[in-house]
């Protein structure tokens, strides 16, 4: 991109593409790894860098949630007030005494009470669905491609149920959730959820959103293993008010 174009609609345009390009799940690979370059490229140039926040708030686009608080103490003082703006948009705020202990410094029993009586924020909580990768292996719309189904999770699980789950996923593994490990005649393996399975035919996804169909001819050994796909760990840069909207936003869901 032209430095003199940076500043104008359709370079404002152009940035927020990459963004979507950098981080789409569909597509090559080679396209992700090259807007995600351009877009470091640009970061380092402080006009740029204005820019790719003003495309982040169009986008409120979850995946630069650290750069967007990272640049909130630029020198630069158009960078910082346009991360102002992405952090107010995104409702990111840094992580202070004021904002509420991490969950990584809590017990998991301490963390279930509070949280029981925390109300959080739905609307922060669908961000922090995006921001903390669970849209990587799940869906909440019916409509969307085969998943773990979160939509009607809340009238499965109650909230401390669900927070125990999120918390510890292999203490009790819900069906859907299974990991199981593919050895194929060709040598290789793979570790995923199954999405879809036929007679012939299985497609799993993997911990990192990709997919991959096999043939049940080209299987040579399929285990179910003792471990949910889901890691645990995921909420520990968390607050306890982030984890309750976390929790407010799937309870919601069912709502809708």
């Amino acid at each position: 991109m032209e430095a003199e174009k940076v500043g104008t609609p359709t370079a404002l345009w152009a940035d927020a593409a990459l963004l979507n390009l950098s981080s789409r799940k569909t597509g090559s690979p080679e396209s992700r790894e090259l807007s995600g370059k351009a877009l470091d490229h640009g970061w380092e140039n402080t006009q740029r860098r204005v820019q790719i926040l003003n495309a982040v708030t169009l986008l409120k686009h979850n995946p630069y949630a650290d750069k967007v608080l990272a640049a909130l103490d630029d020198s630069d003082k158009a960078v910082a007030a346009a991360a102002s703006t992405a952090a107010k948009t995104m409702k990111l705020e840094k992580k202070t005494k004021e904002t509420g202990p991490l969950i990584s410094t809590l017990q998991p029993a301490e963390v279930i009470a509070q949280v029981l009586k925390t109300k959080g924020d739905a609307e922060l909580g669908e961000q922090l669905f995006t921001r903390q990768t669970c849209v990587a292996c799940h869906t909440t719309r019916e409509d969307e491609a085969q998943s773990p189904y979160l939509g009607n999770i809340a009238q499965t699980y109650k909230r401390e149920e669900l927070a125990t789950a999120i918390l510890d996923p292999n203490k009790t593994i819900a069906q859907g959730f299974a990991t199981e490990m593919f050895a194929l005649k060709d040598g290789t393996q793979q570790l995923g959820f199954v999405t879809l399975e036929s007679a012939d035919q299985v497609k799993i996804r993997t911990i990192t959103a990709q997919e991959f169909t096999y043939k049940v001819k080209d299987i040579a050994k399929r285990e179910k293993l003792p471990m949910s796909m889901m890691p645990p760990g995921l909420v520990m840069n968390l607050t306890v008010k982030e984890f309750a909207s976390l929790l407010d936003y799937l309870q919601a869901l069912s709502k809708k």
